[in-house]
């Protein structure tokens, strides 16, 4: 590889948001993380889920129908910072159908999805088998803890994303403005 191509992938692999936490269950804990590159490819496949719902959800005619604000009011409350809570303020859903859809497609995030890409401290997959997969979704099901701890550690990842993104924005924007 030439040294320009090396000095921009070491300055890419500094720009990863790397979330690591630890899953503890009973009296055993077990050091996990994600990153931001496992994020971009679980997003593509949210989306694609994300259009599935609504469709099948207009369908229904739940375009129609307003937002369940006491869902919505819910879903605000369990944000963990400032930051997140206006970001959903921002983005609420337009209708019945773009909230059950939205919820649905976390939902399927945080049970098909993060148990994919979920790694050990020496990077490989935490569920490296369709069959490991299969597993930690049920507990994922059956474990409300794990299900708020993945979904936070999800967010957590977006947050500090759009934290990352706003700031090379600014930057982008104060070189100009001096250049």
């Amino acid at each position: 590889m030439n040294k320009d191509l090396q000095l921009m992938k070491a300055a890419m692999d500094a720009e990863v948001v790397k979330v690591e936490f630890e899953i503890e269950l009973g009296n055993k804990k077990f050091p996990v993380h994600f990153t931001s590159g496992d994020r971009f490819e679980m997003a593509e496949i949210q989306d694609n889920m994300l259009t599935e719902y609504l469709i099948s959800y207009r369908e229904k005619g739940w375009d129609e129908q307003p937002v369940d604000e006491s869902k919505f009011k819910k879903l605000i409350e369990m944000a963990k910072d400032k930051k997140a809570r206006e970001r959903l303020i921002e983005q609420k859903p337009a209708n019945l159908a773009e909230q059950k859809a939205q919820s649905f497609a976390i939902i399927r995030t945080v049970r098909e999805l993060i148990p994919k890409y979920l790694k050990k401290p020496n990077d490989e997959l935490l569920c490296p088998t369709e069959e490991d997969r299969k597993l930690f979704s049920q507990m994922i099901a059956e474990n409300i803890k794990l299900f708020n701890l993945l979904m936070g550690k999800y967010f957590e990842m977006v947050n500090r994303e759009n934290e990352i993104e706003e700031a090379v924005k600014n930057s982008s924007k104060q070189e100009a403005q001096n250049g």
